[in-house]
């Protein structure tokens, strides 16, 4: 079911190790930004939490922004969230790409580069490395390629695609403390 009522909640892309196909919801464009806290909890090891003030508005403080970051653990991290088509699951399946900084920013280059922009094509997605070495790895796949190179059928790949909605900004959801 891929209806686009409220109380659908996301299902989350995940980075599975193999090389996974994937298209861009023209509406995530510019995806939803936000900010993440990390706590760390004696219990359950790090918790997160949504910033309530990523953008540092006066008299909108965040709770977590104002505790002493020896406590509170690191910065609220930069996310950005993209709704996408993951077309190597079988079914299709319409989810939610939250990307950290390194991967914004292999987006933001491969957006404005010559195989850009990340709007409208087929990409292959990847990631190598860990920690520090990181790396994400794109490249966008022709639709006559998708049924030879991937299997994937482009009439249903479309017919899926065009069925479904991008995710509404109220997907990330607020903690009250």
């Amino acid at each position: 079911s891929s209806g686009s009522g409220s109380a659908d909640y996301p299902v989350d892309f995940k980075f599975t190790g193999k090389i996974q196909v994937i298209k861009f919801h023209p509406d995530s464009f510019p995806p939803i930004s936000y900010k993440m806290h990390f706590l760390s909890t004696k219990s359950s090891g790090k918790k997160s939490y949504t910033c309530l003030n990523p953008k540092n508005i006066p008299g909108n403080p965040c709770p977590l922004c104002q505790m002493d970051p020896d406590i509170a653990g690191q910065k609220a991290e930069l996310k950005a969230a993209f709704t996408i088509v993951n077309f190597s699951t079988n079914p299709f399946e319409r989810q939610l790409l939250t990307a950290s900084k390194r991967l914004i920013d292999t987006l933001h280059t491969v957006d404005s580069s010559e195989i850009g922009p990340l709007a409208g094509k087929y990409w292959t997605i990847n990631r190598s490395g860990e920690k520090q070495t990181t790396a994400y790895h794109l490249n966008a796949v022709k639709e006559r390629d998708l049924q030879e190179d991937w299997g994937i059928d482009p009439v249903a790949a479309k017919e899926f695609f065009d069925s479904v909605e991008a995710w509404p900004k109220t997907t990330i959801k607020y903690h009250s403390f």
